[in-house]
């Protein structure tokens, strides 16, 4: 997927690959309120609040991401390495949150974004996510957040 965040709330997410046929040619566009999710392959268009429309699996991975860096303050963080990832150099950090979830988040050097999560989580159970690339665009273009 390709995922685009503005700094006021909006964001656009495609699957460009899926390891279901289904999940292909889905595009998720919010404003910060609403999301529209629009089906490539039905010509299909979906509209609900955000949160309420998501894209399975995709949605998954940047609430989870999310609801671990909502806990961060109160967990044990060592920097455990450093590695080249796909999406380039990143660091290691290894979190141990309150509750006892535990994960591995490699941060890119260049960005300070996410490039990979390992998870063991009550919550979320066992996870992994990895970036391929990471790019910080500027400006990005206000036609990312417009429904296709």
């Amino acid at each position: 997927m390709e995922i685009w965040h503005a700094a006021d709330g909006r964001r656009r997410i495609e699957v460009l690959e899926a390891p279901s046929a289904a999940l292909s040619g889905l595009t998720l566009v919010e404003d910060g309120t609403t999301g529209w999710l629009y089906d490539l392959r039905q010509a299909r268009l979906e509209t609900g609040p955000v949160g309420q429309v998501s894209i399975p699996l995709a949605s998954d991975a940047l609430n989870a991401i999310d609801w671990l860096l909502s806990g961060i303050d109160d967990a044990r963080v060592k920097v455990a390495g450093h590695d080249a990832l796909e999406s380039g150099p990143a660091a290691r950090l290894k979190i141990l949150l309150s509750g006892g979830d535990q994960a591995v988040l490699w941060v890119h050097d260049e960005t300070g974004l996410p490039a990979r999560l390992e998870l063991q989580s009550a919550v979320w159970g066992e996870a992994s996510f990895t970036t391929r690339s990471i790019a910080a665009p500027e400006p990005l273009s206000p036609q990312l957040f417009v429904v296709p």
